[in-house]
């Protein structure tokens, strides 16, 4: 199972994590978009958040692990990792048992 994690104290975006992998008892092809879509939606988020905007740091990345930290809460951060959150939850309404949203 995936699980995305974000962490929000006085309704500020503090950071988030996504770690594990969505998998089958028997490996299907389905499967490995579900983690091919999550990776490309938490990479383009990571990116844009560290390399364009600022403020952000990675803390963590491992293999089926990253752990993004908010240095600063710009109302630009905010924003962005609000529309990453949504975006896992919609995913994980689509792919019910495969995606797990925690907080936020």
């Amino acid at each position: 199972m995936i699980i995305a994690m974000f962490i929000r104290m006085g309704g500020t975006y503090q950071s988030f994590s996504v770690s594990g992998h969505a998998m089958p008892p028997e490996r299907d092809s389905e499967f490995d978009l579900i983690c091919s879509a999550v990776s490309s939606a938490t990479f383009l988020t990571c990116n844009t958040l560290t390399d364009y905007i600022g403020g952000c740091l990675i803390q963590q990345q491992e293999k089926n692990e990253l752990v993004l930290s908010v240095e600063d809460d710009s109302e630009t951060i905010q924003s962005v990792i609000r529309a990453f959150h949504d975006h896992m939850r919609e995913m994980a309404k689509q792919y019910p048992g495969n995606i797990q949203i925690i907080g936020g």
